[in-house]
């Protein structure tokens, strides 16, 4: 059973790429002299107001990347985003303010959601915008590998579903690339698995 809190944000054309997109974690943030939390709908809302508004960074660096362009227009980025699925690893808030990062235990809860969430949504193949969600052990051990940012999980079926982890669109030790990280993105959609 789940206790995955946000719904995931589903692309009218997922099925042509069945790939998901996941970012790390989400925060809470002031408008004033109001605090605003993450509702469970905030992978679709986030996703639509950094858009119309290229106001939220995240959204704003893979909207770059994924129309490979550095000044995407508004319909640009919502064409490109309809190929894929979205949502957040980290269940919860991880405090309040950009630059806050996830808990131990908020890492373990998430690794705990993670196989359910492939086994409902099935996609084939999962981009990580953030390779801290291996690196600090937020993530489980893939059941194959091929490099330590290209695992696969099995699911009950033996199906394999393969994660991609690149750069966070924050990096702030290489910068982001949003050229990269497109060819990146673009290459792991198209290609076969096993290689």
């Amino acid at each position: 059973m789940s206790n995955r809190f946000f719904k995931v944000f589903k692309g009218s054309q997922f099925e042509s790429t069945r790939t998901l997109i996941l970012s790390e974690s989400t925060y809470d943030w002031s408008e004033g002299d109001v605090t605003f939390t993450p509702q469970p709908d905030h992978p679709e809302t986030s996703l639509k107001v950094g858009i119309e508004t290229g106001k939220i960074a995240y959204f704003k660096r893979m909207g770059q990347a994924l129309c490979e362009s550095y000044n995407p227009s508004p319909q640009e980025q919502r064409n490109q985003w309809e190929r894929f699925a979205y949502s957040v690893y980290v269940q919860e808030s991880v405090g309040h303010g950009a630059g806050v990062r996830p808990s131990p235990q908020q890492w373990s809860g998430a690794a705990a959601n993670f196989k359910t969430l492939l086994e409902e949504l099935r996609p084939a193949k999962v981009i990580l915008t953030g390779r801290d969600m291996w690196e600090r052990g937020g993530l489980p051990d893939g059941d194959e590998w091929l490099l330590n940012d290209l695992q696969a999980y099995r699911l009950e079926d033996k199906t394999l579903v393969w994660c991609l982890a690149l750069p966070h669109t924050a990096n702030r030790r290489e910068g982001f690339n949003f050229e990269f990280v497109g060819a990146s993105i673009r290459n792991f959609v198209a290609s076969s698995f096993p290689l």
